[in-house]
């Protein structure tokens, strides 16, 4: 992994994020106000690669999916978040015990190398 920290203290919520050398990212929080059971045995998990692309995780495949509706999405499983303009959507990954964690992460870290997109605004 290439960075890892805690939360800034100023947060009210812990938490952590790592970004691997793939330039994937995951962050891990739990508490009031997450999808989870306030850290006892579930977070609440983003993943997105080096262009902000958030995803999705499927446990029984072990595959990542986007929120652009490449794959059916369960509020029970994952919970899409969409800014008022919707043209980008972030996902996070409700109710993730420890042994999904642990697969989420080494299947984050696997994926390839995005090629970093142009913002040509």
């Amino acid at each position: 992994m290439s960075e890892a920290y805690w939360q800034d203290p100023e947060h009210p919520w812990p938490g952590f994020m790592l970004t691997f050398p793939n330039d994937w990212s995951v962050s891990v929080q739990w508490g009031t106000g997450h999808h989870c059971d306030k850290g006892e045995t579930t977070a609440e998990v983003a993943i997105w690669d080096s262009n902000g692309l958030w995803y999705a995780f499927n446990k029984m495949d072990r595959s990542l999916h986007t929120p652009n509706g490449d794959y059916p999405y369960s509020h029970r499983d994952h919970h899409g978040v969409y800014p008022a303009n919707h043209t980008a959507a972030s996902v996070v990954n409700e109710y993730i015990k420890a042994d999904t964690l642990a697969l989420l992460m080494d299947t984050v870290a696997s994926q390839g190398k995005k090629e970093k997109e142009e913002n040509n605004d």
